[in-house]
C-alpha cells in the first residue's frame, strides 16, 4: 500500500460540535470530548485535527447535567453558523426531561443539514428521531 503524503500547511481542523440539552449524560459528552481533545495533544501538530465547540440546545449559556454539574456552552446552537465536520449529540437524562420542544428540533435539524455527519451517542439518538 503506497502511503499518502499529506501537506500539513494545507490541513486544518476538523470542526466537531457537541450540542447538549439540559440533562445531558455528562460521561456521554465528556468522554467523547476528552477522546478528540487527546487525539489534538497527542498529533503533536501545528494545526490540531479537531476544533471541539459546545453548544447548548437551548439556548442557554450555562447546561446543566443529569448529576448536576453545571457547564458553560461556547455558544447557544441558535448562533451556530458555518460548516461542520461532526455534530455529536450525548444523551440526556430521559426520565427527567420532556420531549425535545419544535424548536429544539428545528435547531438540531439545521445543525444536521450543514454536518458531514452526526452521531449520537447512547440515547442521544432519541434527540435524532
Amino acid at each position: 500500500m503506497k502511503k499518502r503524503h499529506i501537506d500539513a500547511s494545507k490541513e486544518k481542523s476538523r470542526r466537531v460540535v457537541f450540542i447538549a440539552f439540559p440533562q445531558v449524560a455528562l460521561l456521554d459528552l465528556t468522554g467523547p470530548w476528552e477522546v478528540l481533545s487527546l487525539a489534538n495533544t497527542l498529533s503533536r501538530t501545528e494545526i490540531p485535527p479537531y476544533d471541539l465547540e459546545l453548544v447548548s440546545g437551548d439556548d442557554s449559556a450555562t447546561i446543566v447535567s443529569g448529576g448536576g454539574i453545571s457547564m458553560v456552552s461556547h455558544r447557544a446552537a441558535t448562533s451556530c453558523r458555518g460548516a461542520i465536520d461532526t455534530l455529536i449529540v450525548p444523551a440526556a437524562d430521559l426520565d427527567r426531561i420532556a420531549e425535545p420542544t419544535d424548536r429544539s428540533s428545528k435547531v438540531l435539524q439545521r445543525l444536521a443539514r450543514r454536518s458531514r455527519r452526526v452521531v449520537s451517542i447512547c440515547a442521544g439518538a432519541f434527540f435524532l428521531a
